[in-house]
Formats: structure tokens, C-alpha cells, sequence
């Protein structure tokens, strides 16, 4: 009997989702208008020990695409990621507030999409890890906080 009623609310809550009625869920506050040039200088992570990224920079090039150099958890020193460009996203078609970054590098051992939004004040990076090397290794995803470094 309790599988019936929590297959119904989910049943009932999806529906509320996918037919756009704010009834049952709460619409989230409109967050105040993002440019591409919020994406610009040097962010560092706020886990002072995680074993991902630790910190990473967003520039332009000569032709204005943004860019992604990013550092990763090594010892003693962070290793060096090789710069990528970066994809900017909208939440639809007719939007023009760039909110949403993407960038995607390939390493030989394995494949890293990451996937940049704000929160606030704060960028929250959203990193996949596909492994390529064979290793058995199970692909994951981690999430970071970073703040604009001082």
C-alpha cells in the first residue's frame, strides 16, 4: 500500500514538472542577469583539500572566446590542465543571459566535461570523469564550490 502511494506521488509530481504547473512545485526566484564577462578571472576552490580541481582561470583569446585553464589536486605542486574553450548556454532559445558554461577536455587516461553555473556570488563546477584507459575505474561526477580568488 505505501508503494502506491509514493508511485502516485511521483506520478503526480512529474506531471506537475513536465506540464509547467507551479502548483505543487515551487517556482525558483529569477536570478538577476549574468553576462559572459562574470565568467572572466581566477576562481579557487573553497575545499582547501579536495583531490579535484583546486583552482582554475577564465580568459578570453584573441578571437573573444572564453577559455578554461584549469589546476588539478597533484603533489607536491597542482598539475597544469591544457586550456579549452568554453560553450556558453542560455536557459532557451529567446534568452540572452549566458548563465550556464560548458567545456570538454580529453586526457589518455580518461574524458572531463564540466559543466560551470553560478550560485550566487560563487561558481559551482560540475565535473564528469570518463575513463578511457581500460582501467575498470567507474566514471563519476564530483561538484565544487569555487569564489573569486582575492
Amino acid at each position: 500500500m505505501k508503494l502506491r502511494s509514493l508511485t502516485a506521488l511521483l506520478v503526480c509530481l512529474l506531471l506537475a514538472l513536465c506540464s509547467g504547473c507551479d502548483l505543487l512545485v515551487p517556482s525558483l526566484p529569477e536570478a538577476s542577469s549574468v553576462t559572459r564577462d562574470d565568467f572572466l578571472g581566477e576562481w579557487v576552490n573553497t575545499d582547501p583539500n579536495t583531490g579535484g580541481c583546486t583552482r582554475f582561470e577564465i580568459y578570453a583569446d584573441e578571437q573573444s572566446q572564453l577559455i578554461f585553464q584549469g589546476y588539478g589536486a597533484c603533489h607536491p605542486t597542482d598539475c597544469v590542465w591544457d586550456p579549452v574553450p568554453m560553450t556558453l548556454f542560455c536557459d532557451s532559445v529567446t534568452d540572452t543571459d549566458e548563465k550556464y558554461a560548458m567545456w570538454v577536455r580529453g586526457e589518455s587516461f580518461a574524458g572531463k566535461t564540466g559543466l560551470l553555473e553560478f550560485s550566487g556570488s560563487d561558481l559551482q563546477l560540475t565535473l564528469f570523469t570518463a575513463f578511457t584507459d581500460g582501467s575498470g575505474r567507474s566514471n563519476y561526477r564530483s561538484i565544487d564550490l569555487f569564489r573569486r580568488a582575492q
